[in-house]
């Protein structure tokens, strides 16, 4: 992969701390009129740097401001097992988060 000018990470940092800026704030911030600005973005974005653009929430507000981390064993480890798993968690809206994790504990 080609390694990205200052421009260009100019334009990944602006976007981590703003993804909804129009392209031409963003464009001001890094020195580049809208189109030049537009074009790096949709390169970023094809190149697969740039995945989505996201909205953060404010964690305190929603009363998610606890993390609570919890190890869970199956006794089955097929795919199978783990499905049923991932869907049951899914229906409890205060699981915002779930990860597999393997070897030794």
């Amino acid at each position: 992969m080609d390694l990205l000018d200052s421009t260009d990470r100019r334009i990944l940092v602006e976007l981590q701390q703003a993804a909804d800026l129009s392209m031409q704030e963003l464009g001001d911030r890094v020195g580049l009129s809208h189109t030049p600005c537009w074009r790096r973005v949709k390169r970023l974005e094809e190149r697969g740097l740039i995945v989505r653009r996201v909205t953060l929430l404010d964690a305190a507000r929603l009363d998610l401001a606890v993390n609570v981390f919890v190890n869970v064993n199956l006794k089955r480890h097929q795919e199978n097992a783990l499905n049923r798993f991932e869907e049951a968690v899914q229906d409890v809206p205060e699981i915002v988060e779930c990860y597999t994790v393997s070897g030794e504990t």
